[in-house]
């Protein structure tokens, strides 16, 4: 916040920590402070993701500043020099660049700072220290996973509050330490968990040691030894259907129900559900127990 205050010095701030330690939810929850505080005029925020579209991230930021109607529909360099022009009509502008995988150059995209506009200040988070590095910020700020302690305050919370007089609390125990810290995996699995007996805890945590994940650089394993889990327990086959074609989309789509309820007739994921409203409700349903 002392960064995003000063004027002169500090134009381009980095973000950096593993997969699922909170980066995303830290910006948002920035966001919000500024606007409310008033500290900038306007705040626009881009998710530029793991394959980076200059012409997404561009009408992002079009999107948010109110001027996609008047954006250059094609070219990605008369784009740039709109989004330019409109940028430095901001006295007081933060910009929020969420998952940057790799070095992106600013004005390709149309962003002026620096010398070019010294109200402009550009907030970026990555998984990698070096990319931040590579992207030239003036500070740099850790993430860093939660403590045991918070990371069982976290856990427990969510489980409910008599987890620790339970029968399931050595192996509750057990599997928020197997969480190493990450927010998004303590949340996903007792979620996941929460309301479940013994013997279901006892599997779980069996099934947490034998896990053997991919490894993508940036990603812990234990997001996806959580995410496993999570589908497991989803139950139907339905259900685990539906969350498997999601992952078929390119990451940060926002996937339209309609869509879904059409594929789950062609791929006759509900055979006693005689009428579009029946799938369409069926559809709701399931994605209220994914996100819920």
């Amino acid at each position: 916040m002392k960064a995003l205050t000063d004027s002169d010095s500090v134009s381009i701030i980095g973000i950096w920590g593993m997969g699922g330690v909170g980066k995303t939810r830290l910006v948002k929850e920035i966001s919000q402070h500024v606007k409310e505080a008033k500290m900038y005029d306007v705040v626009v925020m881009a998710v530029v993701s793991q394959t980076p579209s200059i012409m997404k991230i561009q009408s992002d930021i079009a999107n948010m500043l109110g001027v996609t109607n008047s954006l250059p529909p094609s070219s990605e360099i008369a784009r740039a020099s709109f989004l330019w022009e409109r940028i430095k009509e901001k006295e007081r502008i933060l910009i929020i660049l969420d998952d940057v995988w790799e070095r992106i150059k600013l004005d390709e995209i149309g962003i002026p700072f620096g010398s070019d506009h010294r109200g402009c200040k550009i907030l970026t988070t990555s998984r990698s220290k070096t990319i931040c590095n590579q992207m030239e910020c003036q500070e740099i700020h850790t993430v860093e996973t939660l403590l045991e302690q918070e990371s069982w305050t976290l856990f427990s919370k969510i489980i409910g509050s008599d987890v620790e007089t339970s029968d399931i609390s050595s192996f509750a125990r057990e599997i928020a330490a197997k969480c190493g810290g990450l927010p998004l995996a303590i949340v996903i699995i007792a979620g996941a968990l929460k309301g479940k007996n013994k013997h279901v805890w006892s599997n779980a945590a069996r099934q947490l040691q034998k896990s053997n994940p991919s490894n993508i650089e940036g990603v812990e394993e234990i997001l996806f030894s959580s995410l496993e889990l999570s589908l497991n327990y989803l139950g139907k086959v339905e259900s685990k259907s539906l969350f498997l074609f999601c992952s078929l989309f390119p990451e940060d789509y926002k996937i339209p129900i309609e869509v879904l309820v059409r594929y789950a007739i062609g791929q006759r994921w509900f055979k006693d559900d005689e009428t579009i409203e029946d799938v369409r409700d069926r559809v709701h349903a399931i994605l209220w127990i994914i996100y819920y």
